[in-house]
C-alpha cells in the first residue's frame, strides 16, 4: 500500500527528504515514559494506534525503553537507510535469530540451575542440543548477512566513482574460501574487484566463520555431535584438548578447570558475540564505501525488544572472569 507525502508528515519520528522506492518503516516509536507513537496503513491513509507495550520486535527511540533492549547497528542501518522490499525480510530474520540465540543462551543457565536442584532433571543432551542449535543459527546469520551485502552492493553507488566490481556471491563461504582454504585480502580483492575495506572485513571475520562452518557442517552432514560434555557444580564444561574446541582463542583468557575443561558459557559467548560483531563490522564498513540514502529518522535509533535479550550483555562477562557460576 502506497503512503502519501501528506501521511508521512503525520509521523513525528520520520523525516523523509528523498522519496524513492524504500518501504516506510512503520515500527512504533517510544517517546518516553508510557508514551508511544504507532501508525498503521488503511485504505483512508495512516491511522494512529494505541500501544500499551511490546513483547518483542523493533522500535524507534532516542534511548532504550528497557535496560535489556539492544541496539544492533546493522538493523538500524537497514531500517533507516536501506529499507527496500528485497531487504525487509532479512531484517526480520536477523531480529528473530538474535532473539532465539538469546533464549538459547538463557537456557544454558536455566538447565544448570535445574541440575543443581535435582541432578536427575537434566542430562548432557539438554545442553549439547542447545549448543548445536546456537552454532547452526550463528552460521545461518552469516549467510543472511552475505545476502544483504550482495543486494546492497548491486543497488548503491560507491563513494569513490572510480571503483568497479563484479557480482558478489550469495554465501559467505564463497566470499572467504577458495578450494576450501581461507583467502587473503589481496586474493578476495582480485577475485571480486572490491575495495580493500570490504576485503579486510572478510578476512577479519573469516577465521571464526570457517571454524563455525566446519563444525556446523559436521553436525548437519555427518551426524556428529558433542559427545564430551561434563556437568560440574559451577557450570557445564567441554574438553579443550579435542576438536572442534581445541585451540580456540577464548581458552587463552578464561579459567580452565582440571583436565583442561573449558566453560560452556564461555563457548556460547565466543560464538554469539563474534557473530554479532560481524554484523556490526559490516554496518561500519559499508558506510565508508557506498553512497547510502539519507536516514529517514536521523534523530532516533532502532532498538530490539525481546524477553531474553538481557543475556547478551551477560555474555561479555563470561570472557572476563564470570564464565563459571559462583558457588
Amino acid at each position: 500500500m502506497r503512503i502519501s507525502k501528506e501521511d508521512t508528515e503525520k509521523i513525528s519520528y520520520i523525516n523523509i527528504t528523498v522519496f524513492d522506492d524504500r518501504v516506510l518503516p512503520l515500527q512504533p516509536c517510544h517517546l518516553g515514559g508510557s508514551h508511544w507513537e504507532f501508525w498503521t496503513p488503511t485504505e483512508k491513509g495512516l491511522f494512529p494506534l494505541r500501544v500499551m507495550g511490546m513483547i518483542d520486535g523493533c522500535y524507534f527511540a532516542k534511548q532504550a525503553k528497557d535496560k535489556n533492549d539492544i541496539h544492533i547497528e546493522l538493523i538500524d542501518l537497514i531500517m533507516k537507510r536501506a529499507y527496500y522490499k528485497d531487504l525487509v525480510h532479512f531484517e526480520k530474520g536477523i531480529v528473530e535469530d538474535i532473539n532465539n540465540l538469546s533464549a538459547s543462551a538463557e537456557k544454558i543457565n536455566l538447565f544448570h540451575d535445574l541440575w543443581k536442584k535435582d541432578n536427575n532433571l537434566i542430562s548432557y543432551r539438554f545442553v549439547t542440543t542447545e549448543l548445536e542449535y546456537i552454532f547452526k543459527v550463528c552460521r545461518s546469520l552469516f549467510d543472511l548477512l552475505q545476502e544483504i551485502i550482495a543486494k546492497i552492493w548491486k543497488r548503491f553507488k560507491y563513494v569513490d566513482p572510480k571503483l568497479k566490481t563484479k557480482k558478489l556471491k550469495s554465501t559467505f563461504s564463497k566470499m572467504v574460501l577458495c578450494n576450501n582454504k581461507l583467502s587473503s585480502a589481496e586474493e578476495i580483492m582480485r577475485r571480486y574487484v572490491i575495495p580493500e575495506q570490504l576485503a579486510d572485513f572478510y578476512v577479519r571475520n573469516g577465521v571464526f566463520f570457517n571454524w563455525l562452518r566446519s563444525y556446523r557442517d559436521k553436525i548437519s552432514h555427518s551426524g556428529e555431535n558433542i559427545d564430551r560434555l561434563y556437568i560440574l557444580e559451577d557450570g557445564f564444561a567441554i574438553s579443550t584438548e579435542v576438536e572442534p574446541f581445541k585451540d580456540l582463542p577464548i581458552w587463552e583468557f578464561t579459567e580452565l578447570k582440571p583436565n583442561n575443561l573449558g566453560s560452556v558459557r564461555a563457548l556460547v559467548a565466543y560464538s554469539i558475540l563474534n557473530t554479532l560483531e560481524a554484523l556490526k563490522d559490516f554496518s561500519s564498513v559499508i558506510q565508508e564505501i557506498m553512497k547510502l540514502p539519507p536516514s529517514v529518522s536521523p534523530e532516533y535509533d532502532v532498538f530490539i525488544n525481546g524477553g531474553h535479550l538481557g543475556i547478551l550483555r551477560e555474555l561479555f562477562k563470561y570472557g572476563e572472569g564470570e564464565e563459571w557460576v559462583k558457588i
